[in-house]
């Protein structure tokens, strides 16, 4: 089984305003609530790609159970979360004259009985299941990055963590499956600027020196490289026109994880994390499974 975990899940209030003005009476002329949260989007594409999977973190208040009942009924997701205090967090993205403002609401409070009841649920998972955490950390608990890290490597259980650079320091002695920087926090995590392919392919191979297991670099309109101890592989991007960018990353770590736990084949699974990626890239929401099988032909990856 695979779990996603998002300890700080947020509805996405999107508002569209023409002409916005500080300080005036807008008016908006369409709004949409959203799913918000970096594993909720691992979940959700791999109901796409027909993969078994329990989406769970930390829910609280009447929005905590709106985005709960919004996940099951809209997405069909199968859940798990944990109920606190304190209220899930509604960001507000604001679009008016193709400028986006966001108003970003700080976490509900996590309680060590919160964390408790994650680290049962850790304790119920079986060897072969895969934990995929990912997003912005909580208040209450400190670096419960690492603390989850720790309880999964005790209980042998493979995981990803999708995080900042920080939280990804923390994590990556404890053996991630799977890392999946950009090239720009790539050049955060070690304090350097990446001109080259070769470079790029040096700092990927440092983070499996500090432990990762596998790592996908995302080099944007340059496509992507993976590196582990056996392979550095490239992929070219595809062509197509960038309509959203967000979810990207996490539709990467879907489509990797998604065919990865069928046969372990790694270029197969690199495949796919390369088409799930640029079909959500393509869409204005999450990519489909029609629009990642469409993709999928295309994909061209190159060993170097």
């Amino acid at each position: 089984m695979i779990y996603t975990c998002t300890l700080n899940p947020a509805i996405d209030y999107r508002l569209l305003v023409s002409n916005f003005e500080v300080g005036k009476l807008n008016r908006s002329s369409s709004s949409i609530f959203m799913a918000g949260g970096k594993s909720i989007n691992v979940s959700i594409v791999l109901n796409e790609l027909n993969t078994k999977n329990i989406a769970t973190g930390f829910l609280g208040g009447f929005t905590g159970q709106y985005l709960k009942q919004y996940l099951i009924e809209n997405l069909k997701l199968e859940t798990n979360f944990i109920e606190v205090s304190g209220f899930t967090r509604i960001n507000v993205k604001l679009l008016s004259n193709d400028i986006e403002t966001e108003i970003n609401q700080e976490s509900p409070n996590i309680e060590d009985k919160d964390f408790q009841k994650l680290t049962n649920l850790i304790d119920h998972m079986e060897t072969l299941d895969i934990l995929i955490c990912g997003g912005s950390s909580v208040k209450g608990i400190d670096n419960i990055y690492e603390k989850i890290a720790i309880h999964c490597q005790k209980k042998k259980i493979e995981f990803i963590i999708d995080t900042t650079k920080s939280d990804l320091a923390q994590v990556l002695p404890y053996g991630p499956l799977l890392v999946k920087p950009n090239i720009h926090e790539l050049q955060e995590f070690f304090g350097v600027s990446i001109r080259t392919l070769d470079e790029t392919i040096k700092y990927g191979k440092k983070l499996l020196e500090l432990g990762a297991k596998n790592a996908i670099v995302s080099l944007g309109g340059k496509g992507s490289i993976f590196v582990n101890k056996d392979l550095t592989l490239r992929a070219k991007a595809l062509v197509g026109e960038v309509k959203n960018p967000v979810g990207a990353g996490d539709s990467m770590v879907a489509g990797f994880i998604s065919s990865y736990t069928i046969d372990k084949d790694i270029i197969k699974a690199y495949k796919l994390a390369i088409a799930c990626a640029s079909a959500t890239a393509f869409s204005p929401t999450i990519g489909t499974r029609s629009e990642i099988d469409a993709l999928l032909p295309s994909v061209e990856i190159e060993n170097i």
